[in-house]
This record gives C-alpha cells, structure tokens and sequence, in this order.
C-alpha cells in the first residue's frame, strides 16, 4: 500500500501539504491598511468639523456683503457709462482733429476750418438724433447707434490707419480710467460700510 509523502515542517514543500486544515488567510497588505486608516480618519474629521451657526454676526455680514456687492456693481456700471460716452467723444475728436491735420498738410487755418465744419456735421447729426428717441423705437436707435463705429471707421476715416489706431487708444483709455474711478469710489463707499459697524475691512 502506497503511503502519502509526509512534508516535515521545515520543508519548503510543506506549503502544499493537502492534510493541513490550518491553513491560515492571507493578511491585509500595507498599502489596504494605509488606504483604509485614511478614510476612518477623513470620516471622522467629517463628523468632528462644527458647523458654521447663523449667528447674529455672520447673519451682519451677508447683510453687509450685499450691500457692498451693490456698492461695487453700481459704482463700476456708472463708471462704464460715464467712460463709453467720455471715451466716445474723445475718440472721435481724435479722429477728426487727425484727420484734418493730415488731409490739410499741417495748414493751420485749413486743419481748424476742416474741424469747425466737421465737428458741425456731427452735432447736427446728435441734435437730429434726439427726437428718434420718442419717435422710433428702442430697437432702431440701438440700430442706429452701432452702426456709427463702422461709418466712423470705414467712410470717415477711410485711408487713415494711423490716426485710427490713435483715436481708438484714447477712447480705449477714457473708458478704462473711468471704470477704474467707479471702482475706487465703490471701494470707499464699502470701506465707509465697515467702519460704520466697526467690522474693519472684512471680505
């Protein structure tokens, strides 16, 4: 009768000894316990962290924040505004002054009759405009008003690269430097909320 070979425990075949029943499962590895220890910590700074209560102080300062957000949108807007108009108005003197001084060869007394008669153009153009403005409706003036850009640039000054490039920085500067001056004024109007109610400057 042929006996199973009996692996002693010292054996490096004892591994594949059929007969043992304490055959023991593997333990977790490094790296499942580091994963596992990250997440019960992480649960459990989730469970510890308190919750923000609304207090009569945080409830102060969303009341506050609004109001400085209104500050700083209105402030910004009207800055906007004063700056398109601003910067429209020195754009396009830029243009015309430009204009005629190149088209007039540096003539002095020719440049400022060439100004004179267009700055004239342009303000009986504005004074025609203003009755549109019960007259038509609101969708033909804005019509109206977004064409002037290409007329100005494409009919008025038609073969001046230059002084266009020139015109258009001044405006662009006008307008910049005013939305920069309603900001700073927002942030005063802000600044003056804080120390009202002794907050200091708060976010």
């Amino acid at each position: 009768m042929i006996k199973p070979i009996q692996f002693s425990s010292n054996s490096p075949f004892s591994a594949f000894d059929t007969n043992k029943t304490n055959i023991k499962a593997p333990e977790p590895t490094v790296l499942n316990k580091t994963a596992e220890d990250t997440v019960q910590v992480a649960n459990a700074q989730t469970e510890a962290a308190p919750k923000e209560k609304l207090t009569y102080e945080t409830a102060k300062k969303k009341v506050f924040n609004v109001v400085k957000g209104f500050n700083t949108a209105t402030g910004t807007t009207a800055g906007a505004i004063k700056g398109g108009i601003f910067g429209g108005l020195t754009l396009g003197a830029v243009g015309i002054i430009g204009k005629n001084i190149k088209e007039a060869k540096s003539n002095i007394w020719q440049s400022f009759g060439g100004i004179v008669k267009d700055t004239g153009k342009v303000l009986a153009k504005a004074f025609g405009f203003i009755p549109s403005i019960i007259t038509k409706s609101p969708l033909q003036n804005v019509k109206s008003l977004t064409s002037l850009p290409s007329k100005f640039y494409g009919k008025y000054l038609k073969g001046h690269k230059a002084t266009a490039a020139i015109a258009t920085v001044a405006g662009l500067a006008v307008l910049g430097f005013n939305v920069v001056k309603g900001k700073v004024k927002a942030n005063r109007k802000n600044a003056d909320v804080d120390h009202s109610v002794n907050q200091g400057h708060i976010k």
